[in-house]
This record gives C-alpha cells, structure tokens and sequence, in this order.
C-alpha cells in the first residue's frame, strides 16, 4: 500500500484528498512510512505523530518547487540559512549542495523537532550543518513558543491557534544582526518558514541585508496565519522591499512580480531578490 501511495505521490488530487482522510486512517498509513525515511536520498528520523507532517512532507514533497529553487541559486563553497529548520529537509539538502567549503546553519526552536535535526544531520554524516535551538525574531531575549500537539512544523512564537491544540514552551530567541554580527561569513540564500513570526524576523535582519547585497531570500506567505495576526499582503512585501529586496516570484505559481491586490488562499513561497 505505501508503494502504491509514493506512485501517487505527486499528483495534487491525491495531496488534498489525503487531508480529508480521518485522524485514525491517517496513523494506520503513517505507520506503513519508513523511519527513516528517504527524501531526494536523505535519511530523515521523523516524529509519528506528527500525523500531518509525515505525508505532505515524506511522501508528497509538497514543497517541490523550493528544492528545485534552492538547487538551483545554491553553489558549492555558499552559505545557508534555515529559519525554521524542522527536521533538517531543506537544511541537509541545501548541506549537499555547498559541500565542505560551504555552511549550513538551521535554527529550530523546537526541542522535539531540534533533537530530531541533530540526529538526522548525524545520520547524514554532515559536517558542515550546524543546529541551533532558537526562535529567530527582531531581538535576543527568551519567549513563549506555542507547540502545536499534531503538527510540529506549525509551532510558532505567535499564538495563532485554538489553545486546545497547543501548549506552551519558554525558548531563547534571536535576531539574525545579533546572530551573524560577530561572524564573519557571507550569507547567500536564506529560507524561513516560522508560522506568522516572518515579520519579526525580518526587523531583526537590516544589518545582515546591508552587508550582503546579493543575498536572496525564500519566505512562507500563510494567508491565514498572517491575516489573523492582523497583518495584510501590503505590509509584508514593504518590509521586504525595505530590506532591498525589490524582485519577488512566487515558486508555487512560477510567476513574477508582485501585486498587493491579487489574492491568495493558500500559503505559498516566494523567491526575493
């Protein structure tokens, strides 16, 4: 049945119908995935029940485009930036890419998901990534981050759901100028996917900007998270634009430019240069 599933794999039909399936179907199939599972010929260590995780990011690849988008700016010798690093999908991916000569540096703040990278950076015989247990935001400090119970890749610093599905985990957070400002390293690419905290991150970043010019970032627009925080479409891509970013392409959609009045339903990724 789970070879039968992978075939599937990539059809978007089979995507949407698998988030109609019950709870209790979902952890019959979920345990018919590998643990570890292979990604793009990775071995990832994944939690079970992280029951929404498992399919759409093991079996699905439901992020396709952004691999393809981080192969392809990506060069040996280059340095990347996980915000959001999870279990390490993107951040063990890009690591193959830039290679020896190359840096990886993944920020989770969740102590499940973040034991969970170390492994799988272990397992993967890396060298060059280096975990680091922290929310990113616009200042050093510690806050509260919200543990979501069935989707850890949906925690996030900013309470954004029912609090039934969540509970509380006190996490040291800070900023990228505070991280990077005694480093001296040059960041190429950046990815950040932290659940309606892309605001905060991105205050925290206008020295690390400054310094490196032809960085490029890939960011998570979730409409529902945003808009119920109270944030519109307009403000977001003006604080990009403000960190001098001033090309924006959404990968799902493989389309330029930008227009503050198109809508968007589901949460997407855009390439910011």
């Amino acid at each position: 049945m789970y070879n039968s599933i992978l075939k599937l794999r990539s059809t978007h039909y089979f995507n949407n119908v698998w988030r109609m399936i019950s709870p209790k179907i979902r952890r019959i199939i979920i345990y018919m995935i590998p643990n570890p599972a292979k990604v793009y010929g990775n071995a990832f260590f994944w939690d079970r029940k992280n029951f929404y995780f498992a399919p759409e990011r093991l079996i699905f690849n439901d992020e396709i485009e952004t691999y393809k988008t981080i192969k392809r700016i990506l060069h040996e010798g280059q340095n990347f930036v996980d915000i959001g690093a999870h279990i390490g999908l993107f951040s063990i991916f890009a690591a193959k890419i830039v290679g020896d000569r190359g840096r990886v540096y993944a920020f989770e703040p969740h102590p499940i998901s973040y034991s969970l990278l170390k492994r799988n950076i272990k397992a993967n015989k890396l060298a060059n990534v280096t975990a680091f247990p922290y929310a990113i935001s616009d200042g050093p400090g510690e806050r509260f981050l919200h543990l979501d119970e069935r989707d850890a890749g949906e925690s996030s610093i900013r309470p954004i759901k029912e609090a039934s599905r969540m509970h509380r985990f006190k996490v040291q957070v800070t900023s990228l100028d505070q991280f990077f400002r005694e480093k001296c390293v040059s960041v190429n690419l950046i990815k950040m996917d932290i659940e309606g905290g892309e605001l905060e991150a991105l205050g925290g970043m206008k020295l690390l900007a400054r310094s490196n010019p032809g960085m490029k970032l890939i960011i998570e627009f979730n409409p529902n998270i945003q808009y119920t925080l109270g944030i519109e479409k307009s403000a977001f891509f003006a604080e990009l634009r403000g960190l001098g970013f001033s090309e924006f392409t959404c990968l799902e959609h493989k389309q330029k430019g930008y227009d503050h009045n198109d809508p968007i339903e589901q949460p997407v990724n855009y390439l910011c240069e």
